[in-house]
């Protein structure tokens, strides 16, 4: 038996009998001959029979993973050859074999899920958090006209008027709108 393991999840791990995860990395690596941290990795691999690759480091985890993922397409598609047919005489049942199992491989290849929402929203809670960063530490300019530090927090929040927000009247930090979401949040 021999195995690659994406991740911990089960989904993410492919079991299949030690010669067909000899020959898909015998295959990758002969497509792939310029990467010997690869090719070291698999010769490893099949000594023991298994490639993990999350716990490779992650530059090295991207190449690998984009690698299977594009040999056994490749294989699949035709685009490449595999030595799977030499290897076992032009066995049709063999070969009809590997290809299901490399079928079972791409599905045990993990997607990242579409974050381009999720990425937006993390992005914004962190410019949040730099703001509230820097309303916490903003300078404004008092009555006369000095600049100095706000030093009572909790007193400007329990105060009702706009002007107890470190971030009003006079702040240069922030624009209209800035400071307009600012006093909304902070004015409790």
């Amino acid at each position: 038996m021999g195995a690659i393991a994406f991740s911990q999840e089960p989904e993410h791990i492919w079991v299949v009998a030690g010669w067909v995860l000899r020959q898909v990395l015998d295959d990758i690596a002969s497509h792939h001959p310029e990467d010997s941290k690869m090719a070291m990795e698999f010769e490893g691999a099949k000594a023991i029979d298994g490639l993990m690759v999350y716990l490779l480091p992650p530059d090295l985890s991207t190449r690998v993973t984009a690698a299977i993922e594009e040999v056994a397409t490749g294989i699949l598609s035709g685009v490449i050859h595999s030595g799977i047919a030499e290897r076992h005489h032009w066995d049709e049942r063999t070969v009809a074999q590997y290809k299901s199992a490399l079928r079972e491989l791409l599905e045990a290849v993990p997607h990242p899920p579409q974050t381009a929402f999720l990425s937006e929203i993390a992005f914004s809670s962190s410019i949040f958090r730099i703001y509230l960063l820097l309303a916490y530490s903003a300078r404004r300019e008092n009555e006369n006209g000095q600049l100095h530090r706000h030093r009572d927090w909790s007193a400007s929040r329990r105060a009702s008027s706009p002007g107890a927000c470190p971030l009003s009247r006079g702040s240069r930090l922030f624009s209209c709108l800035d400071v307009t979401v600012f006093q909304s949040c902070w004015t409790w």
